[in-house]
């Protein structure tokens, strides 16, 4: 088993492939996501896979080659976003899970791919990554294990980057999967001369909001929980 860095090996895009002259190509970027063991289990998220269209089959793209592994079969989450999918393939790198607890303020890091386009008949996609630090822990929709399910993040989930792994150290801690709104508010005061009032001044205070999109990512942990009820061996166990 390989043991150097690759992340075209690491974070395969997700992708709706259709039939082109007697060849399946890719033809639409959906999203991304990673290997969990050496059979061909996949993780990504739910609406990932539920983008795909009729006529469309669904499969899994090293980014920096196009070439395509048809997805054998998925199973989704039946409450939460996330779906494993099962292909024959056997990836050159494997994971490390990192199941142990993450907290406020731990630094993180993602990456994954987006802005695809069309180049002929390959599908292009770019590479990007964020790195910055777990800025909340709180419940989205009810909780897993009466627990807190989800990272709220200090980066933004870009579009494709859903189901991308995030990394603590070189282990993954979870898996991206979309954006929470939140807004600031930003005061500007100033003095005016008023010349009707004696030339007093009065106090003016501007209030303007700044929308900002925050990501959020599942718990690895979580994921695994569900994974392993299907019989399905990570890390080990």
């Amino acid at each position: 088993m390989e043991s150097k860095f690759d992340a075209f090996e690491i974070v395969f895009a997700v992708v709706a492939v259709v039939k082109k002259d007697d060849n399946f190509v890719a033809d639409r970027y959906l999203g991304c996501g990673f290997f969990l063991n050496e059979d061909g289990y996949f993780a990504t998220c739910a609406h990932v896979v539920k983008a795909i269209k009729p006529g469309e089959g669904l499969g899994l793209m090293r980014a920096n080659t196009n070439q395509v592994i048809f997805v054998q079969s998925v199973n989704s989450h039946s409450e939460f976003d996330f779906s494993i999918l099962k292909v024959n393939y056997k990836p050159n790198h494997v994971l490390v899970f990192h199941e142990n607890e993450v907290v406020t303020g731990n630094d993180v890091y993602a990456f994954g791919y987006y802005n695809s386009r069309r180049d002929g008949d390959d599908l292009k996609i770019s590479f990007q990554i964020f790195k910055g630090y777990v800025s909340s822990e709180w419940y989205h929709e009810g909780t897993l294990d009466a627990e807190k399910a989800v990272f709220q993040l200090s980066f933004p989930v870009l579009n494709g980057f859903s189901g991308a792994p995030l990394f603590i150290n070189q282990e993954v801690c979870g898996m991206l999967f979309v954006n929470r709104e939140t807004s600031i508010t930003v005061s500007h005061s100033k003095y005016e001369e008023v010349v009707e009032e004696e030339n007093k001044k009065t106090l003016t205070v501007e209030k303007v909001q700044r929308i900002y999109e925050a990501g959020v990512a599942h718990q690895i942990k979580h994921v695994l929980s569900w994974v392993r009820g299907l019989g399905i061996k990570v890390n080990g166990k």
